[in-house]
């Protein structure tokens, strides 16, 4: 329990009267000493010897020293020491007599006055549940009278409550005196004021003064007021002041009972609320308790500070600080400084008038000092201040940056500023302890010391974590020591600039390349440009690659206005990739030029031309199978042009798709369009190109096979050319239409006499140039000789045939027109019958893949499903072919349309299905149908031995175990590639 009359000083405080120990013991376990407020102090050592007794007892301190140790003035310091350090840590028993007369509550109109009168009695409640046990019946309750001690009745109910009454009988002041175990409890004695003879009025009692209304009283001012209660009838005030906190302040009374005036003072501590409670009598006022606002008069908040004086300065070197109000209302500055060792250390202030103190002092001792701002009472933001004062010589000024400190790699050089120039006189000293704790020998270099700033060049040699230590007259400097991370090198010739090929360097567009160095060593990567200023910030992280897009002597490339173009730069640093943007102004040649450690990586700086955008509509593409009437064949050149001379500025330049795909050529310049040319069996084409101008470009190519020639002609960004995709006719290199026969059986004036040589006329003259052959079959349809070709003069072939004579020309019979104006096929019987196949949709396509159309004009289409196989075209009774309505299909001639069987041996049905010249499927070993990989105009999918394949990519075998062929004539006659005609023996049929 605290006893506010005892001044401590320690550690001789004990050598007194004992009171000291005793309370320091009824603290920690109240109730085994609680009279020690109370003891004589002339029976000091009874007193020292009993509370020593008690902590022994109950709290098992030992006594290491004697009661007249501790009365000796001279006791030894340490040996006091040591019997009080058990006492922090010391634990009551159990059963202690303990016992806390603070926590006894005593309630009631007999303790508080309200309702009394004479004559009744005064009746009263004490509450000591939480005082102990062992304060069990030691409540003692004593009143006191206007005219001496009065009659008081106790009962104690059996669970440490009581219950009391007293009989006022006069009029006057009563005290009532509560107390346990001979210890007063809380705000006892307790004041009452009973009055009868004359009648009490309280309302008739007036009040007044600033410590009423709280009008210009501050924390620390005196705040005073008078109770005024003459005329009241009989009784006193009785005053009570309560802080923000609702605990009770003290107050100064000066009653004045002969003018009936009591003049009251108490102290705010703090900014708040508090609450005046008056009665009179023991009657509350009308408006008591009175609620007192302490408020500041000041905007605080609207006070600033500023200078070295509140953060750091160095001793015996006067210092400063600033503190601004203007604005905050008017209020008195007051600054209090203290000192390392707490001595106070006054301050110079001057007031400029405008509402700004100039505070000036100069620091005594090095330390941390406290300096307290107050304004009109009020605390300024962030008050106190702690400020270090330093030596002279201060590191705490010393400040250390660089990319070193950020992490760099094994090989590159970091750089490490030591700015000591705010720090005074003192020596520098770096030491780098590298991944095995051992200071580096090599690798760190003072480079130059400029104004206090020391710079040194850090080169780590190994990669691992590395400690850089920065001391200052051998104190260590702010932040010292450095962790830092040195990572591996990069292999720069693993380093590569990847242009953007689908979109060309264009004026006034967005432009994009990447510097890949995914694959150059340990991430993260950072990217950064030339010449950029943050590439000297000593803050930021040293920069692995740098990036400039310049001119041929390297300087950066401007826009129209002069100014270096904006380069953007997305890093994707887990990948090591980074994108840099731009948008050149100006035509002509570029360069990307990127660097690891000022080295240039491959193939940097990187020429690129910049150039107006071309105008796709603008192209003109000519030449032959576009402009010329004249068809294409097969194995002849040619050629045509694209001239793109209005398409824009600036030279264009061509792009080819390969079988390796589009490249951008030896100088790595993306091209202005993009040219692919696919022959008839889907594979890229070479080609020859001639330049005629920058803008027109003459192209030449060698189709070697007979079908359609797809030539797609394309920006970068996806726009055609005119015309484009062009889908151009190979026809074969010669046209057996134009093949005119005549002779003995062929004119109407000839005719063929038995045994009699018989005489062909064949004119090829505008057929084209390849060998021919001529078969003659007789009427039994087996061969029946044949004679060589003569060539008269004329340059027309005459050969002698007989009835029933096939001729073939580069391989391949010639066409006969049917009835129907489609092309024809070959029968078993060796007739020519309609060459029709049927696509997957059930469109009928001749031979050259072009639609049979019927009398008005529109593609013909026949049903499917014939046979309950759903590509199956359907027929008649007749052969016919027949539409969805199941009725016959009439071509153009209104004759009907039939199937053919196709030229060449076995034709292939839309599902692949392989059909003899009988029109039955052929079938496997296992009796199923065989099937070809795919078709073309009808025909199966055969590699080069004419061996036809299977979907499987495997030659298809006949039913004697041969793999079926498809060159096989229906005469048995195989047809090589130059139109020879051999027999089934292998023998040339002459």
């Amino acid at each position: 329990m605290p006893h506010s009359n005892i001044h401590i000083s320690f550690p001789k405080m004990f050598s007194r009267s004992g009171d000291i120990l005793a309370c320091l013991v009824n603290s920690l376990a109240p109730g085994l000493v609680p009279d020690f407020a109370e003891m004589d102090p002339s029976n000091a050592r009874d007193n020292i010897d009993r509370a020593m007794a008690m902590a022994h007892e109950w709290m098992d301190i030992p006594r290491v020293l004697e009661p007249e140790d501790m009365m000796d003035p001279n006791v030894d310091e340490l040996s006091m020491m040591t019997y009080l350090s058990y006492f922090p840590n010391a634990k009551v028993k159990e059963g202690a007599p303990c016992v806390n007369p603070g926590r006894v509550i005593a309630r009631g109109p007999g303790i508080t006055g309200v309702g009394l009168k004479l004559g009744k009695p005064a009746e009263f409640e004490i509450d000591a549940t939480m005082a102990g046990e062992n304060g069990r019946d030691k409540i003692k309750v004593e009143v006191i009278g206007p005219e001496g001690p009065v009659k008081c009745d106790l009962t104690h109910n059996g669970d440490l409550t009581y219950n009391g009454a007293y009989y006022p009988e006069d009029d006057g002041e009563y005290t009532i005196k509560v107390t346990l175990l001979n210890c007063s409890i809380p705000k006892s004695p307790f004041k009452v004021g009973i009055f009868g003879a004359q009648k009490t009025d309280p309302s008739k009692v007036r009040v007044e003064g600033p410590g009423i209304t709280g009008e210009g009283i501050l924390p620390g001012d005196v705040a005073p007021f008078k109770v005024i209660y003459k005329d009241c009838g009989r009784g006193q005030p009785k005053v009570e002041v309560f802080g923000p906190d609702h605990q009770p302040l003290n107050i100064v009374e000066d009653n004045d009972k002969k003018e009936c005036v009591c003049n009251v003072e108490y102290q705010p501590g703090v900014f708040g609320e508090y609450t005046v409670s008056i009665t009179y009598a023991g009657l509350p006022l009308p408006n008591s308790p009175y609620k007192v606002p302490i408020k500041p008069t000041v905007d605080i908040n609207k006070v600033k500070v500023e200078g070295p004086g509140l953060s750091r300065c160095k001793v015996s070197e006067p210092t400063w600080f600033k503190v601004h109000t203007a604005g905050a209302g008017k209020g008195d500055l007051k600054v209090e400084i203290l000192q390392s060792d707490g001595s106070v250390l006054e301050p110079t202030i001057t007031n400029d008038g405008k509402g700004t103190f100039n505070v000036d002092y100069t620091p005594q001792m090095v330390g941390t000092y406290k300096v307290s701002i107050t304004y009109g009472r009020v605390k300024v933001p962030k008050s106190p201040f702690n400020v270090s004062v330093v030596p002279p010589g201060d590191a705490g000024e010393v400040v250390v940056n660089g990319d070193a400190l950020h992490g760099i790699r094994v090989g590159t050089t970091g750089k490490l500023f030591v700015d000591a120039s705010k720090a005074g006189k003192g020596d520098i000293r770096v030491v780098v302890i590298g991944p095995d704790n051992k200071p580096l020998q090599t690798g760190v270099e003072l480079v130059r010391t400029v104004d206090g700033v020391t710079e040194y060049g850090i080169t780590p040699e190994v990669p691992g974590p590395y400690v850089i230590s920065v001391t200052f007259s051998g104190e260590p400097v702010p932040g010292s020591p450095f962790d830092i991370d040195v990572l591996p090198s990069l292999d720069i010739d693993r380093m590569k600039i990847i242009i953007d090929r689908d979109n060309p360097p264009r004026i006034n567009k967005p432009y994009k390349f990447t510097v890949d160095c995914s694959d150059a060593g340990c991430p993260p990567v950072l990217f950064g440009l030339i010449g950029d200023p943050e590439n000297d910030n000593p803050n930021k992280p040293r920069k692995d690659i740098l990036v400039i897009v310049c001119d041929n002597d390297g300087n950066p490339i401007k826009d129209k206005k002069g100014k270096d173009i904006v380069i953007n730069i997305k890093e994707l640093k887990s990948s090591g990739l980074a994108h840099f943007t731009f948008t050149p102004e100006v035509e002509g040649p570029i360069y990307l030029k990127a660097q690891y450690d000022g080295k240039n990586l491959p193939k940097s700086p990187l020429k690129v031309n910049v150039s107006s955008g071309i105008d796709m509509s603008k192209i003109v593409i000519y030449g032959d199978g576009i402009t010329s009437e004249e068809p294409v064949r097969a194995n002849k050149p040619m050629t045509f042009v694209i001239d793109a001379e209005k398409a824009g500025a600036g030279p264009i330049s061509l792009d080819f798709l390969s079988k390796l795909g589009f490249t951008i050529g030896k100088d790595n310049v993306p091209k202005d369009m993009k040219i692919t040319i696919i022959g008839p069996n889907g594979e890229p084409m070479p080609c020859d190109v001639k330049k005629r101008t920058g803008k027109v470009f003459e192209i030449t190519i060698l189709p070697t096979q007979v079908g359609q020639l797809n030539i797609d002609i394309v920006s970068p960004t996806g726009e055609h050319a005119p015309k484009s995709p062009l889908k151009i006719q190979v026809k074969p290199s010669v046209d057996a239409s134009k093949i005119i026969i005549g002779g003995d059986g062929i004119e109407k004036d000839k005719v063929p006499r038995k045994d009699k040589l018989c005489a062909l006329t064949v004119d090829a003259s505008k057929a084209g140039n390849a060998p021919f052959s001529v078969s003659v079959n007789g009427v039994d349809k087996t061969p029946e000789g044949s004679a060589p070709a003569k060539k008269p003069e004329t340059g027309k072939p005459t050969e002698p045939k007989k009835a029933g004579a096939g001729i073939q020309l580069g391989g391949k019979p010639k066409e006969e027109p049917t009835s129907d104006g489609s092309k024809p096929g070959f029968g078993p019987d060796g007739k020519p019958t309609p060459g029709n196949y049927i696509a997957p949709d059930g469109s009928i396509l001749d031979d050259k893949d072009r639609p049979v159309k019927g009398k008005d004009g529109k593609p013909l289409k026949c049903a499917l499903g014939q046979g309950g196989k759903p590509n199956a075209p359907k027929t008649d009774d007749k052969g016919n072919l027949v539409g969805p309505d199941d009725k016959p299909l009439v071509g153009s001639n209104g004759c009907p349309v039939k199937p053919g069987s196709g030229p060449d041996g076995p034709t292939a049905g839309p599902d692949g299905t392989l059909f003899g010249n009988d029109g039955k499927p052929l079938l496997g070993k296992d009796g199923e149908p065989l099937k070809a990989g795919q078709m073309h105009s009808g025909k199966p999918l055969c590699n080069d031995e004419g061996e036809i394949l299977g979907p499987d990519g495997k030659p298809v075998t006949a039913p004697n175990g041969e793999p079926l062929k498809a060159n096989k004539t229906p005469l048995g006659l195989t047809v090589k590639p130059d139109g020879a005609l051999f027999t089934p023996s292998g023998k040339p049929l002459c």
